[in-house]
């Protein structure tokens, strides 16, 4: 009959391996040490578990995370991250599959690009491809950033900065590193990493990395509320994007243009102004941005008094964000339709939102005022949330 086993877990053998191997340590010593602290791990079902073929265990696994200065909270979001991914076509390799990887984010498709990044992951292990394994693990941050996975990313900018770095890693790990921590609601850092990646720049040229400089500040400047200062990083962040070409992030920095306006102008103003973000993401195939700007458009709707305009749009949101995979935004996407059922009295839809809401707060790290008042929310009802939760599963025989 069958029956149901937890699924190792490629990625997470892999990552073990890599820090066993930054640590000095062979297989017959981390058998060693685990047997000094507890159970013995024969250097055979170490290996088994670093090729991804055998399952630890939560003893075991806790075991291992301690000896190798690891946190819990990497292993688990690395695994769920694993969980959202597609099959990687065989074919992609080097430099190349990486380029695949940002493309398919760029348009959407969050399981092929995690795919792509997951099989690298798993496969790169030769020292000769320093850089190429340290763009692997830059992109592999972003692509954790982007999913709500602070935490998972901070570490892994944390491994790939602690070692040599290449000389033309330098400003975008440390502007990445700033998008991390202003992530994580540490703007201090955050704006400390910023002032450091712009007095690397050269006194001309790198427009790209000029780019993410000023808009990375002027991130920072929104959340404290310094909109003349944001004006001002916006409008030198758009003429260095479009020195460089960059269409892309051009994009993405007039989403931050939506929230001044909004601040600014009011409501109506950055309806109009999200509209047209999405029409022009729309006709460059950024599906990915549209898709946050959707859900923008859906929050200002409930901020206009609008709710039931704002569920359509919301439901269609979190349609694709189903479909893609994408958990984080399915979180802002069901909190966001919680406070427009409320307003249009649907209590009971209201409380089904708000359920779904609470059960996927566990994939988001950003510190943001929705993550905020959810987790008071499940605090005050002693930690737990109607929802079951399911484990990581697959069916064998």
């Amino acid at each position: 009959m069958p029956r149901e086993v937890v699924s190792p877990s490629p990625a997470l053998g892999t990552a073990l391996r890599r820090q066993r191997e930054r640590l000095g340590l062979s297989l017959r010593d981390v058998s060693f040490q685990t047997g000094r602290a507890g159970e013995v791990l024969p250097p055979s079902t170490l290996a088994r578990i670093e090729q991804g073929k055998t399952e630890p265990g939560v003893r075991r696994l806790f075991q291992l995370l301690a000896l190798y200065e690891l946190p819990a909270q990497y292993a688990s979001d690395l695994v769920q991250l694993e969980d959202q991914a597609g099959l990687a076509p065989t074919l992609a390799t080097g430099e190349s599959a990486v380029k695949q990887a940002i493309a398919a984010w760029k348009l959407g498709d969050i399981r092929a690009g995690l795919g792509l990044l997951f099989t690298l992951h798993d496969v790169s292990s030769s020292p000769a491809e320093t850089l190429e394994h340290q763009k692997l693990a830059l992109t592999f941050a972003i692509a954790a950033r982007d999913l709500g996975k602070y935490r998972l990313a901070r570490q892994v900018l944390e491994d790939l900065m602690s070692g040599p770095l290449d000389d033309s890693l330098v400003v975008p790990c440390l502007i990445t590193s700033a998008t991390v921590w202003r992530g994580l609601g540490a703007p201090i850092p955050a704006m400390a990493f910023v002032r450091e990646a712009e007095a690397r720049l050269p006194s001309k040229g790198a427009a790209q990395e000029r780019a993410w400089v000023h808009h990375q500040r002027a991130k920072l400047m929104a959340d404290a509320g310094q909109w003349n200062g944001v004006l001002t990083s916006v409008g030198l962040a758009k003429r260095a994007y479009r020195a460089a070409g960059d269409k892309y992030n051009g994009l993405r920095l007039d989403v931050l243009e939506m929230r001044r306006r909004e601040a600014c102008d009011g409501v109506d103003a950055a309806l109009k102004f999200a509209a047209s973000i999405q029409r022009q993401a729309e006709k460059l195939h950024a599906a990915h941005v549209a898709l946050q700007v959707r859900l923008e458009i859906g929050r200002l709707l409930i901020a206009a008094k609008r709710p039931d305009d704002s569920i359509v749009v919301i439901e269609e949101v979190l349609s694709k964000a189903i479909a893609l995979a994408d958990q984080s935004t399915q979180f802002f996407a069901h909190f966001h339709l919680w406070k427009a059922c409320e307003l249009t009295g649907q209590l009971e839809r209201a409380a089904v939102e708000l359920n779904g809401a609470c059960f996927r707060m566990r994939y988001v790290d950003e510190a943001c005022p929705e993550l905020s008042e959810i987790r008071n929310i499940v605090k005050a009802n002693g930690g737990v949330h109607e929802r079951k939760r399911t484990k990581r599963r697959r069916t064998s025989t």
